[in-house]
């Protein structure tokens, strides 16, 4: 417990509250298949902050907009730790160093704003306009390649969405994609499925040390899958290495070897579509604004406040990183913000965002899919407040580098597939918004949908 790392505390400052677990497997066997939901229980039971022991290791459970907001960005240096659990400290030790992953120090700092100054320069001011080409043009090959000419398809578009959304990001990345059913952008995107799956904190050898010794392969497939990933990557990185000239900028992997040239010696040492109604609505939107004589572009959003809407209900309702990537505590801290909570150093901590995005106190009936939430009274404009209330990308210090990226590829996508094509209901097919997934990501359930070219 801990109070037994801190057994006198100040008066008023009190340890953190939590449920009782079992000898050696603490809380575990009480997470159940989606952990964020015992999170919200547990919270109604002791408060926003909950203290649980996953084997061998206290964890904070941080819950609810006042506490995450009050730990994320009041007091963000203290939890921009990154704990030291077996996926983390492989994934540095193969990649030689990790922004994602490597603990808050100088060498993390110089890093991510390296990271953060290269994504600016492609998604602000005229650079934005390759971005959108990029998303453009994939897009516009999604639906070729779908279609392959014929009117109307029925097909699954998990694997193939992140196949080109993947071919985007090699594209600004590499200079460089390929078809979609290329071995190349089916190979990154199938390591990334694994290595997720097995970073998100659910791995039990990371709180059950001896379970990693009993079973071997819990720690060796992650290894195996960071490997594969890293020796796809190299290939690229070793080309642009080998072509690199002073001052390119032509990609991002070219522009970050300008940033680093221009670094000082001592930097460089630290170094669902449910309801058909609402998508005419929103094709119907979309068609005012944009007519048929061209693709939606990004200079569109602003004048498609249905459409955004409906973009910030999927982010809300699906809350498709349900918990952050764990943080750690860098110092012995107290929580601030009228909680008063005393935490130790290390210590593992989880941000369920699951909690804010379907808290019943902010959102009128939370688990109804209702894109009107996020529309002022007459349905006119976008409420703006309610969608910057969102946190689907974290926050903080650690919040996620590519969110322009990430919105733009949102936007693009779904407006062009949408102008471009009708989205139905296979006939038989009961669809669901129930989710599957681990303590970091989650997935809607398999499905496939049919998709008539307009």
């Amino acid at each position: 417990m801990l109070k037994n790392k801190k057994p006198h505390l100040p008066p008023g400052i009190v340890d953190v509250p939590g449920p009782l677990g079992i000898p050696i497997f603490g809380n575990l066997f009480q997470l159940g298949a989606e952990p964020y939901l015992s999170f919200c229980k547990w919270a109604e039971r002791f408060g926003d902050v909950v203290r649980i022991k996953l084997g061998s290791r206290t964890v904070i459970v941080l819950n609810g907009t006042r506490a995450i907001h009050q730990a994320l960005i009041k007091q963000s240096i203290v939890f921009s730790g990154r704990p030291n659990l077996s996926g983390f400290l492989s994934a540095i030790e193969i990649n030689g160093g990790s922004v994602a992953f490597s603990s808050y120090d100088e060498s993390w700092k110089i890093h991510r704003r390296i990271a953060e100054n290269a994504v600016r320069y492609f998604t602000s001011g005229k650079q934005s306009v390759h971005v959108e080409h990029h998303v453009t043009h994939e897009a516009k090959e999604l639906i070729k390649f779908v279609m392959k000419g014929k009117e109307r398809v029925i097909m699954d578009p998990s694997k193939l969405l992140k196949l080109s959304v993947s071919n985007v990001m090699a594209g600004m990345i590499f200079q460089e994609r390929h078809n979609l059913d290329h071995e190349d952008v089916r190979g990154i995107v199938n390591e990334l499925e694994r290595v997720i799956d097995s970073i998100g904190g659910s791995n039990k050898a990371d709180f059950l040390p001896w379970l990693g010794v009993l079973v071997p392969s819990l720690k060796k497939d992650y290894q195996t899958f960071t490997t594969q990933l890293r020796d796809i990557l190299t290939v690229h990185i070793d080309k642009h290495l080998e072509n690199y000239e002073s001052g390119m900028d032509t990609d991002i992997l070219y522009y970050l070897m300008t940033l680093a040239e221009n670094l000082d010696p001592k930097q460089k040492a630290e170094l669902n579509l449910t309801d058909e109604r609402i998508q005419q609505e929103i094709r119907e939107e979309i068609d005012e604004v944009v007519g048929r004589g061209r693709l939606p572009c990004i200079t569109d959003r602003g004048n498609l406040p249905l459409t955004e809407a409906f973009l910030a209900e999927v982010s809300r309702h699906a809350s498709v990183v349900a918990t952050t990537v764990p943080h750690s505590t860098i110092n012995d801290t107290v929580l601030g913000g009228g909680y008063n909570y005393f935490i130790p150093k290390d210590v593992v901590v989880m941000v369920n965002l699951y909690s804010i995005h379907h808290d019943p106190k902010m959102w009128d009936e939370p688990e109804k899919f209702d894109p009107r939430r996020f529309l002022s009274e007459d349905g006119a404009k976008l409420d703006t407040d309610k969608v910057n209330s969102l946190m689907r990308f974290g926050a903080g210090r650690r919040k996620c580098v590519g969110i322009e990226i990430a919105q733009m590829e949102l936007f693009l996508f779904f407006t062009i597939i949408i102008h471009q094509c009708f989205l139905k209901n296979v006939e038989g097919q009961e669809l669901s918004l129930q989710r599957k997934g681990s303590l970091l990501v989650m997935h809607p359930l398999k499905y496939e949908m049919e998709m008539t070219q307009r």
